[in-house]
């Protein structure tokens, strides 16, 4: 193809033997095909590109959007007289700031210009004559650290090189007038022409700074953190002011003078790669900025550099084999690096090579309709495109799918990992992890290859990769590869992740066994694979089939395995059971213990449990708390009833367990206190029982939560008499009770009788049945049982009489015996009427005085002054105004017309209505409502709703007297009643009356 007078062609070893992927491509257009003016040099950077002529002018061209066709072209003439022409121009990577080299055509002296590619108003340098500039360094002016940072108007540090040796410090403000001095930085040693240069920084804050300058034979390294230019320079100045900084140097011959730096940058904006054209040939490697930030001032070049190479001139040069040896190689005008290759222009031809292979895969004859000498190469960086400038013209080449078969590269290089790193497809890794398998497995290196082999996924497949590995009689490599392979099987695999593992798992006891076998148990072999086997459970367990797996563990009897497995995969229920028929309760109990473990698996071992473990299964029920049903549990608690010892473990377990549940879970399951009650009859002594029947067993408002027929069956069974009693007394068997309580206690029973308090009848019955049994159960001396009687009298409190107990004794007693008794009984009486008699003294004097206080009563007069108010509504009441027309006399049916109080308060009858209807109960408001209905002056403050009382005028008025005059509303009971009513009321809610005091 022909394009622009240019014919291409490219090395058919390289370019063809790449099959089955796009190769790289190259294509090499015109851009600008008539520069005004001879051109002599050009730079380029952010789609922007300033070309210098042999007149004295700069040409810019931009090629980014902002710009149409036709658009982006600016001349500026730096050489007002055309003596200069712009030997060299130098363009900052934001396009903004350009440093321009005017020489003298005559007398080849340099002059320097600055220019502001925006303002494009140029500025001569006066403080850089005298000074030979040789290469230039720009900081980004975007950058994050302040030091190096510029803008569009200041240029931050500008490093120069000098052909004199020496490192530059300049920087220019163009709003600043003054012109500043250069610094100097540093000096090479043997003041070597410093001919390339590159300054960039790294770290997340670019608080580093990366230097690179090359000399003819040299390329020096210097690299800082935190701190200015001056100061990185600094630390490899030497005593004698001389540089000591770490270098490479290669062989200068030939008079070779010159030299291009060149660094590769990724969108990021840090450094990936060096090309240096040196004199024997091009110095490439990759840049480390690890080592670059750790770096001293005695580091070695290695440090900065790594993978690094010198390719000779000649390389994948196709007549090179022809040439002769002792025929030097053709150096290139200049060098262009780009992320995977290297670009050399030549007098007639443009090679592109792969910096990997170091072949050239591209090549472009310059002749034909070529335009101009070619000059040089020139690289954006951001629009990643590298231009050619001629003496005429400008061209672009753009590379396309550098990185297309980059991995195809490292793989011919036995660089696998790289060529993993760049394999864009499936098939592409897929070659790559195979070549590396079968490579590890011609040197018998059969692990490594397992493990590249689980990486393929096409060809070869993975029953020929197993095939292969049985064949070879690789037991331990085809674990690895079916290990590694079940590790990558994605969620939809899962079928094949199943079986994988299944046969895995079968390898494993395989291998365990014959550890066994061969090295015996507990051996470290044997341990080893026990551990292997452990772990591939533990990460891959959730491939395997419980079922399956278990079965297989069990019938390799490998128990111990399945348990461990079982927990592994939360099969608690297979854990528990194996951990139960091993009598390893504890353990069982520990597993259960889990919160993840359901509750009906508690049911289900609870019982084998609490044989095995009584102590340790109840404090687990304990913790567990009401997580568990106690009702539930009740069937292992009844293994202890099987207990003959009243004091087993078992019987004091599972009592504790069901006292828990009642004092602490607060159960009132009838059922947990039936058997919390039989076992506590099994017991020695009645002391618990009873504790439990009077106290613990009963609810907050005294009713048993037992029942008390089974626990009175149950105590009469096992002989608590005491027990017994107290049941009685609860179920109000108070005559058995007592019967009982004659047999063990006489104050039991004394204690008995005396509880039915309000039923005197029954109490006296009670304790005429301990009476009878205290007399007739003494057999002692005749006088002294009958003063034992009489003192037992006294305990009942008078309940029973002299005559009452009189029955109890033998017919020939004598009388005399309770002489002083029967005397007693008649003071007794005695004492009894003569306080009845003064009762009765009192209440008639008190009938006497409440009758003269009615009669008092009825002739009280109450003073009111003339023109009162009402003491509601504050208005005079008519009857007290002195200008009242109206008599005193009552209103019509006798109704007073105001009512006074001996509070002093006067209300007018209306208003006196209205205060009880608000402040009285429901059932009074709505009869006063009833009663005003009736009455003529009443009846209209009343609501239409109130239906009239079923009485005549006088009738209601002489009710709703009653009513209004029974006390003063203000200062009576109705009042403090009222406090617990609301200040707002329902209807003056629903009004919006509420609503307009919001604020």
């Amino acid at each position: 193809m022909d394009v622009g007078g240019l014919r291409r062609s490219s090395d058919p070893n390289v370019a063809n033997s790449m099959i089955g992927s796009t190769a790289p491509h190259f294509d090499l257009e015109v851009v600008e095909g008539r520069v005004p003016g001879e051109v002599t040099c050009a730079s380029a950077a952010n789609d922007c590109v300033l070309v210098g002529t042999r007149t004295g002018a700069i040409v810019r061209y931009d090629y980014s959007d902002d710009y149409g066709a036709g658009e982006g072209r600016q001349v500026v003439q730096l050489s007002k007289t055309g003596k200069h022409e712009v030997s060299r121009v130098y363009l900052d990577g934001s396009s903004v700031h350009c440093l321009a080299v005017l020489t003298d055509k005559e007398t080849g002296a340099a002059e320097y210009a600055y220019m502001n590619t925006v303002a494009q108003q140029p500025r001569l340098l006066t403080k850089l004559r005298g000074q030979d500039v040789a290469s230039v360094a720009w900081c980004d002016i975007h950058s994050k650290n302040e030091r190096l940072a510029g803008g569009s108007t200041q240029t931050g540090p500008i490093l120069l090189g000098t052909r004199q040796g020496q490192i530059l410090e300049v920087s220019v403000d163009d709003r600043d007038k003054k012109e500043r001095s250069p610094k100097t930085l540093h000096g090479v040693p043997g003041g070597e022409p410093v001919v390339g240069m590159e300054v960039s920084t790294f770290g997340d804050a670019d608080e580093g700074i990366l230097v690179v300058a090359v000399t003819p034979s040299r390329c020096y390294f210097f690299s800082s953190v935190g701190t200015t230019l001056e100061g990185l320079f600094a630390r490899y100045r030497g005593s004698s002011g001389e540089g000591n900084a770490s270098f490479l140097e290669l062989p200068c011959g030939g008079g070779f003078a010159g030299g291009e730096l060149h660094l590769f940058r990724n969108l990021k904006g840090s450094p990936r790669h060096l090309a240096w054209m040196a004199a024997p040939g091009i110095f490439h490697g990759q840049v480390e900025l690890e080592g670059a930030a750790q770096a001293d001032a005695q580091a070695t070049y290695h440090t900065f550099l790594s993978n690094s190479a010198l390719l000779d001139y000649g390389a994948g040069d196709q007549a090179g084999a022809a040439a002769s040896p002792a025929a030097e190689p053709q150096r290139p005008l200049s060098v262009a690096i780009t992320e995977y290759h290297l670009v050399l222009l030549f007098a007639g031809s443009l090679k592109v090579l792969n910096r990997i292979s170091e072949r050239v895969v591209h090549e472009e004859e310059l002749d034909g309709n070529f335009r101009g000498v070619p000059l040089g190469l020139a690289r954006d960086e951001h629009a990643q495109v590298v231009y050619l400038y001629t003496s005429e013209a400008l061209y672009s080449l753009e590379v396309r799918n550098e990185s297309q078969d980059v991995w195809r590269v490292y793989l011919e290089k036995g660089r696998h990992d790289l060529a993993l790193e760049n394999a864009v497809t499936v098939d592409q890794r897929n070659h790559v992890y195979g070549s590396k398998a079968k490579g590890h497995a011609r040197r018998g290196e059969w692990e490594d290859a397992a493990k590249a082999y689980a990486c393929v996924c096409g060809q070869p497949s993975f029953e020929e990769i197993c095939l292969e590995l049985i064949e070879s009689q690789q037991p331990v490599a085809l674990r690895t590869f079916l290990r590694e392979r079940l590790r990558k099987m994605t969620p939809q695999e899962r079928t094949q992740a199943t079986m994988v593992s299944t046969w895995l798992t079968e390898i494993y006891l395989d291998q365990i066994n014959a550890a066994y076998i061969r090295h015996g148990r507990d051996s470290k072999e044997h341990l080893a694979a026990l551990e292997d086997f452990r772990s591939f459970l533990q990460h891959f367990r959730r491939h395997l089939d419980e079922s399956t797996t278990s079965r297989l563990l069990s019938s390799y009897g490998h128990m111990e395995e399945l348990i461990k497995y079982a927990g592994l995969v939360e099969d608690h229920e297979t854990v528990v059971q194996n951990l139960i028929q091993r009598d390893r309760a504890e353990e069982a109990i520990g597993v259960l213990r889990n919160p993840a473990v359901r509750p009906l698996l508690w049911y289900k071992a609870s019982p084998k449990l609490f044989l095995l473990e009584p102590h340790a299964t109840v404090d687990a029920w304990i913790i567990a708390g009401k997580s568990l049903d106690p009702i539930k549990l009740l069937p292992s608690l009844l293994r202890a009833s099987d207990d003959r010892q009243p004091a087993g473990p078992h019987h004091k377990e599972a009592t504790r367990y069901l006292q828990h549940c009642i004092s602490r879970m607060q159960n009132a399951d009838c059922r947990v206190h039936n058997l919390l009650l039989s076992f506590l009859a099994k017991e020695e002594g009645e002391g618990p029982l009873l504790k439990y029947l009077t106290s613990e067993g009963l609810s907050a408002s005294g009713e048993p939560r037992y029942d008390a027929k089974f626990a009175l069956r149950l105590c009469m069974k096992m002989k608590k008499v005491r027990c017994c009693v107290q049941l009685y007394s609860r179920m109000g068997l108070f005559e058995e009770a007592v019967n009982n309580a004659l047999h063990v206690d006489l104050e039991l029973a004394k204690a008995v009788a005396d509880r039915p308090e309000d039923d005197n009848i029954l109490r006296k019955k009670l304790w005429l049945v301990i009476a009878r049994h205290v007399i007739e159960q003494d057999k002692s001396d005749k006088g002294e049982n009958i003063r034992k009687a009489i003192a037992f009298r006294r305990e009942t409190d008078s309940l029973l009489k002299v005559e009452d107990i009189l029955p109890f004794f033998p017919n020939f007693v004598l009388i005399d015996d309770f002489k002083e008794a029967i005397i007693q009984s008649l003071e007794e009486y005695n004492a009894q009427i003569e306080g009845l008699r003064d009762e009765m003294d009192e209440i008639t004097e008190g009938t006497e005085a409440l009758r003269q206080d009615i009669a008092a009563a009825a002739s009280r007069v109450v003073t009111v002054p003339q023109g009162e108010h009402c003491a509601k509504c504050g208005e005079p009441v008519p009857q007290l105004s002195e200008n009242a027309a109206v008599s005193a006399a009552p209103a019509p049916g006798g109704l007073e017309r105001f009512y006074a109080f001996p509070s002093g308060h006067v209300y007018k009858t209306p208003c006196l209505v209205d205060l009880l209807v608000d402040l009285s109960p429901e059932s009074t408001a709505r009869e006063i409502q009833s009663l005003c209905a009736n009455i003529p002056f009443l009846r209209d403050r009343m609501p239409s709703s109130v239906e009239p009382a079923p009485y005549g005028q006088e009738e209601s008025c002489r009710r709703l007297d009653e009513i209004l005059g029974q006390e003063d509303p203000y200062c009576g009971d109705l009042l403090v009643k009222s406090v617990s009513k609301p200040f707002v009321t329902e209807e003056e809610r629903a009004s919006g009356e509420v609503a307009s005091w919001e604020i």
